[in-house]
């Protein structure tokens, strides 16, 4: 494994380790071998992408072993045991939260889980993942322990029996705190995969000898019926919602689990803003699962959202979590992490992506203005207007103000063409979340299109709005679908790839500007109030596939298209849709109206009509 570069942690590239079965009086010696445990190793098992039963099993196995302790946290490990691969994932599982001015280096050995499944002893050269260089409290080490200076084992046991008492009564003291300390700080360890309970605050290090039990969530366990409560009945789940895809399950706006949902996405843009792509899928996959899924909560709530397609391991246990305390501690975490709420604020500026966020963040800029005053002449025009206006943008826009803006552009372009409107003329529909249904949108796209004056429309359209005065700045213009003649990108016959102009999943014309809101229109002596406003013009054939591209949510729309490539080998994007093994563009017939043009392309899709207010999948 390569080296992580970052300044805190590290890990490093294996070299072998040998163990064997060890005495009561082994002690830590460097060998040319490699490496022997000391009397109780601490080990870390983490849980990820291990089922629960193998959990179980591999804590016996380790507890069967004298040179081994089970620990709760990777901070107090010398050995952590892992089914993950990735460096990254790796390093955010163990390295949550630590301040590298606070403490200074030590070594931890990452090893494979199948050593533990072939019993925990020689450890193989394969199955060392690497060396982390770990953060780790101020220890004074120059001195030799009590435990250390001790020679018989009957000593050792009247040693073990003391700690033993001490951990039961810290354990007492804890459970009783949490119960009646609901908002206490949680620990920024506290996202393991075993639930909120199991990733428990570090004890003091003389009693990290002894295995640590598995605290009991906030609520007393008095008797077995509390400890095994009798499930409730299986509430009945509507079919669609067991389909793969979440463009072919009904997603409302507001679903009975909102509040948990919008938990899920803090997670989300966390993992969005430190590039962890994978991270970012799954986190949608399960937002589209919660939305979906019909009912509240209760108890046992994780068992029935883990029939919908979508939901993993971790997704049950945060919603366990989430049912016993009503809340996420990783949410609260981040809500407290600098870092995190900085970069979110920079990546609210319109332009700025996560990498550019993350890059401000490390250049020590920690507010708007310190962006404005320091950074100013490096920003691209398009990040100047983002923030110069970041107030304004940043502002919902109420339902009818949204109308209104529709209907002023409406206006202008049947002015500019031929002036009919409708059946033979231009036909105009405000998509997005208006379209799904919201009282406060964050920009207006309106998608349009023209029976016979469509190319270029999008020029002469903002240069028509920009002369009366509506548009006061143009972000970005792309006219290549009118360069193209109307067809979408083709099949590059000799290189075998797609012909550029499909970037970004969406080949149309298109204009993203910044627009005068109606309540400041041209003329008027008020301060403007700027709003966000995306037009996109399309060819009569692909008025459909526009519609349908700029309506649904992301995942409703990541999903539409891994659909359509598995059953159909199409690729779709908004300006249309391309055979992949043919390169030919697919024809979904003629159309009189907006909805019926959207009817006749998931007619052709072969995919059950959706309504837009059921596509909220976030």
């Amino acid at each position: 494994m390569s080296k992580i570069h970052d300044h805190s942690h590290a890990i490093h590239a294996p070299r072998p380790i040998a163990t064997s079965p060890p005495s009561s009086t082994q002690t830590s010696t460097p060998t040319p071998e490699g490496w022997r445990p000391r009397l109780r190793t601490p080990i870390y098992l983490l849980p990820t992408h291990i089922d629960p039963s193998d959990v179980s099993t591999l804590t016996g196995i380790l507890r069967l072993h004298p040179s081994r302790t089970i620990v709760s946290t990777p901070f107090e490990a010398k050995i952590i045991v892992t089914a993950l691969t990735s460096e990254k994932r790796i390093k955010r599982e163990i390295m949550w939260g630590t301040r590298r001015a606070e403490y200074k280096e030590d070594e931890v050995i990452i090893v494979d889980v199948e050593w533990l499944r072939r019993g925990g002893w020689e450890v193989r050269e394969v199955e060392v993942i690497g060396r982390y260089i770990r953060d780790k409290g101020d220890v004074d080490h120059s001195r030799p322990t009590k435990r250390q200076c001790l020679d018989s084992e009957g000593e050792l046991d009247d040693l073990r029996n003391q700690d033993k008492r001490r951990r039961e009564v810290l354990l007492r003291a804890r459970a009783d705190a949490d119960r009646n300390v609901g908002d206490a700080k949680p620990s920024r360890w506290s996202t393991s995969r075993l639930g909120p309970s199991s990733h428990s605050r570090p004890l003091p290090h003389a009693s990290s000898h002894e295995p640590v039990p598995v605290l009991p969530p906030s609520l007393p366990t008095l008797s077995t019926e509390e400890t095994h409560p009798e499930q409730p009945p299986a509430r009945p789940l509507p079919e669609w919602i067991f389909n793969k895809y979440a463009c072919e399950r009904q997603t409302p706006l507001i679903c009975p689990n909102q509040s948990f949902a919008d938990a899920l996405s803090t997670i989300k843009l966390a993992r969005e803003l430190s590039g962890d792509r994978v991270g970012v899928r799954a986190y949608a996959s399960a937002i589209a699962a919660v939305k979906a899924f019909p009912y509240a909560f209760v108890e046992g709530g994780e068992r029935e959202l883990g029939k919908v397609p979508g939901v993993g391991q971790k997704i049950t246990m945060l919603t366990r979590e989430w049912l016993q305390t009503g809340r996420l501690t990783e949410v609260e975490a981040l809500e407290k992490d600098e870092e995190f709420t900085t970069c979110r604020l920079f990546w609210n500026i319109w332009g700025v992506g996560p990498s550019t966020a993350k890059h401000l963040y490390q250049q020590g800029f920690r507010t708007l203005e310190d962006v404005k005053l320091q950074h100013w002449g490096r920003l691209t025009r398009e990040q100047q207007i983002g923030l110069k206006y970041f107030d304004d943008i940043g502002k919902r826009i109420p339902r009818g103000e949204v109308a209104e803006l529709g209907r002023i552009i409406h206006a202008m372009a049947v002015e500019i063409t031929d002036g009919v409107d409708g059946r033979n003329g231009l036909h105009s529909v405000i998509c997005g979340g208006y379209r799904r249904g919201k009282e406060m949108s964050g920009d207006v796209d309106i998608i349009m299109t023209h029976r016979t004056q469509w190319q270029h429309l999008v020029q002469r359209l903002t240069e028509a709005l920009e002369k009366v005065g509506w548009v006061t700045h143009v972000l970005s213009i792309s006219k290549s679908m009118s360069e193209r003649g109307g067809h979408p990108p083709e099949l590059h016959e000799e290189k075998g790839i797609w012909e550029s102009g499909w970037g970004g999943g969406d080949s149309l014309d298109k204009a993203l500007l910044v627009f005068r809101s109606p309540t400041t229109p041209p003329g008027s002596e008020a301060k403007i109030l700027h709003r966000r406003v995306d037009i996109i013009i399309s060819p009569p054939s692909a008025f459909g596939t526009a519609i349908a591209g700029w309506t649904g949510g992301t995942t409703f729309e990541r999903d539409l298209r891994r659909l359509l490539k598995e059953r159909k080998r199409w690729r779709f994007d908004s300006g249309g849709v391309v055979d992949r093994g043919t390169g030919h563009v697919v024809d979904f017939g003629e159309w009189e109206t907006a909805e019926e043009a959207e009817r006749g392309v998931f007619k052709g899709f072969e995919v059950a009509w959706i309504d837009p207010e059921l596509r909220n999948t976030g």
